[in-house]
C-alpha cells in the first residue's frame, strides 16, 4: 500500500507536486490496483465501511488478467454494498510483463 502523498488529482487545474512521487520496485507477474476512495468508503447495509483491509483481501484473490481480477473486485465492492450508499468508485489494475 503507497499511502498518498500528493493534493487529489482533479482538485485543480494544473496542480501538480513533484515531491509527491514515490516509487516501488516490481517484478514480473506483479499487479499494481489504483482506486478511489469510494473502494474502500463502499458501506454494507450496517454501515460498516469495506475499508482498506477488505479491498485489500479482495485484490489478493487474483484471476487469470487484469481485466477479469478488477472487474471482480467490482463486483464484490458491488456486492458488498448491497443497497448502501453508493460514492464514485473507479478501479484501475495493471500487471508488470
Amino acid at each position: 500500500h503507497l499511502p498518498s502523498v500528493s493534493p487529489w488529482l482533479g482538485i485543480a487545474e494544473g496542480m501538480t507536486d513533484p515531491a509527491g512521487t514515490q516509487s516501488v520496485p516490481l517484478g514480473a507477474g506483479d499487479r499494481l490496483l489504483l482506486f478511489t476512495d469510494g473502494a474502500i468508503e463502499a458501506q454494507s447495509q450496517a454501515g460498516r465501511p469495506l475499508g482498506l483491509a477488505g479491498l485489500v483481501g479482495l485484490a489478493a484473490q487474483r484471476a487469470a488478467t487484469p481485466d477479469e481480477w478488477v472487474a471482480r473486485i467490482a463486483r464484490e465492492i458491488a456486492r458488498y454494498r448491497r443497497g448502501g450508499p453508493e460514492d464514485d468508485l473507479l478501479l484501475v489494475g495493471m500487471e508488470v510483463q
